[in-house]
């Protein structure tokens, strides 16, 4: 569930009841009508900031079938609403633009001294700052998040985001106060009261390992995430990463199995299939089967309204690997082509895209018509479009990278 920023917006208890009214009897006069009052009383009662009589009070309870003052949220209670399903959504929040939610949720959080939904806020800040690899923004929002809940009731709350601090920051910090935050989490996760949470903290535990290269112990805790999560989507995501510590322990027939798992359990529409297909083309890829590799990676490009720049992930160098193999370069071309386009759009991940196509030009088994193609199709989209001064300099560095690399071919 993703928020617009027009959305995001504390609202009166009387235009509350306005819109469950118009939502359940479509006009205030139908209503009047059916709670037998005069339709300009309940406009003005709306209006009020007592809300009117105790008979129009009473009138809303029976015709809701709920006490009268549970129809309409608090500002408090709206902005913990609005705080909390944004980051349980947070990977949705993808775009430059949504950087303006998490600026007026802060507003309201620190107007109305709601220090731990700041809290929460701060939290989609790192995420939103670490998922584009600026990473010390990404720290100093954590460490505000843990430093808010740290010595708070709510433990399950500063469990999580400790694990997320660590998480963000294993391959930064010292060992020592690793350690250290490591050992704090240790004793705060038997206090922990949701499994939901205890789920995710060793999950973002056994990421952390994984990052630091310490396999056996990432599988260890990984493995902990199947006693706690239970949801099909969740359950995938821990086989996903089973099975990504396996291939980094060169296990590839216990890697495939982890992320057949994870295929099996998954519904074909979710986007966490994606991942699925991605991974098992690249095992097909290093076992030389091109046909199977390719008819997963097709699954993953051929989605209807997906956006490669929607998420961060590594589908394209695997896409590429696969297609210059089928000798299928061109597809690669129109799909660089694509990316392009997605500019536009907005997407927090299309730096990283980028970066990606422009270690890619320095392989050596491009052929100089696709040099060529993908050379033409990036100076053609930065004479023709009005481009972020970022974006073009990423895209100015695919084309040197094509130049410095092949120069001797293209010059002549």
């Amino acid at each position: 569930m993703k928020f617009n920023l027009d959305d995001v917006q504390l609202k009166t208890p009387g235009v509350q009841l306005r819109e469950l009214i118009l939502e359940n009897y479509d006009s205030i006069k139908a209503f009047a009508d059916a709670i037998d009052l005069y339709e300009s009383s309940i406009t003005q009662y709306l209006s009020s900031k007592n809300l009117g009589s105790n008979t129009f009070k009473i009138r809303m309870t029976r015709a809701f079938g709920k006490d009268f003052h549970s129809l309409y949220k608090s500002n408090e209670e709206q902005l913990r609403y609005y705080v909390e399903t944004i980051s349980f959504f947070i990977n949705d929040y993808n775009r430059k633009s949504d950087l303006q939610i998490f600026e007026r949720l802060k507003k309201f959080s620190l107007e109305m001294e709601c220090l731990e939904d700041y809290a929460v806020i701060c939290r989609c800040y790192a995420y939103y700052y670490f998922n584009q690899g600026m990473k010390d923004r990404a720290f100093a929002y954590m460490e505000v998040a843990v430093n808010t809940m740290r010595d708070r009731a709510y433990i399950d709350r500063f469990g999580l985001y400790l694990s997320d601090l660590i998480y963000m920051q294993a391959q930064d910090i010292s060992r020592t106060i690793l350690k250290k935050y490591i050992e704090e989490l240790k004793s705060v996760l038997k206090d922990v009261v949701g499994p939901d949470t205890t789920g995710h903290i060793y999950y973002k535990l056994g990421l952390a390992y994984i990052s630091m290269g310490e396999y056996g112990v990432a599988r260890k805790h990984m493995k902990k995430v199947l006693d706690y999560h239970k949801k099909e989507e969740w359950l995938s995501t821990a086989y996903l990463r089973l099975g990504d510590i396996e291939r980094l322990s060169e296990n590839d027939e216990k890697a495939y199995a982890e992320y057949k798992k994870a295929e099996k359990i998954l519904p074909e529409t979710s986007e966490a299939m994606l991942h699925v297909y991605d991974e098992l083309a690249f095992h097909y890829l290093k076992q030389g089967d091109f046909i199977q590799a390719e008819m997963y990676i097709d699954r993953v490009f051929n989605q209807n309204e997906w956006f490669i720049s929607s998420s961060s992930h590594n589908f394209l160098r695997t896409y590429a690997q696969i297609k210059v193999g089928l000798d299928k370069e061109s597809e690669i071309v129109f799909t660089y082509k694509t990316l392009l386009e997605e500019i536009e759009e907005g997407f927090i991940h299309t730096r990283h895209h980028l970066e990606l196509v422009s270690k890619m030009m320095s392989w050596d088994v491009w052929t100089e018509k696709t040099m060529r193609s993908v050379l033409t199709a990036s100076i053609d989209y930065i004479n023709d479009n009005r481009v972020d001064d970022a974006y073009e300099k990423l895209i100015q560095q695919i084309i040197g990278s094509i130049i410095v690399k092949n120069h001797k071919t293209l010059l002549n």
